[in-house]
């Protein structure tokens, strides 16, 4: 039996975390579906929010991600 929660959803995911230049956490998210997702690279852009592009694996069948998330580490369509 463990105590601990289960977060994610399934495989490996994305955990992303913003912290401010005095290193104190301002949110943390987890991203990812039930595959293997995998963050290559982190580009932050003009709106406060980022582009990450990786790749997913599900099945053993590999895809390259793009995705942009905002400011608070939402995706908005």
């Amino acid at each position: 039996m463990t105590t601990t929660p289960a977060r994610g959803n399934g495989g490996l995911d994305i955990f992303l975390i913003r912290m401010d230049a005095f290193g104190n956490v301002l949110w943390n998210k987890i991203l990812g579906g039930t595959g293997d997702e995998t963050v290559r690279a982190v580009h932050a852009t003009a709106d406060g929010g980022f582009i990450l592009c990786g790749t997913s694996t599900i099945s053993g069948l590999s895809s390259v991600f793009i995705m942009k998330i905002n400011s608070t580490g939402d995706l908005k369509d």
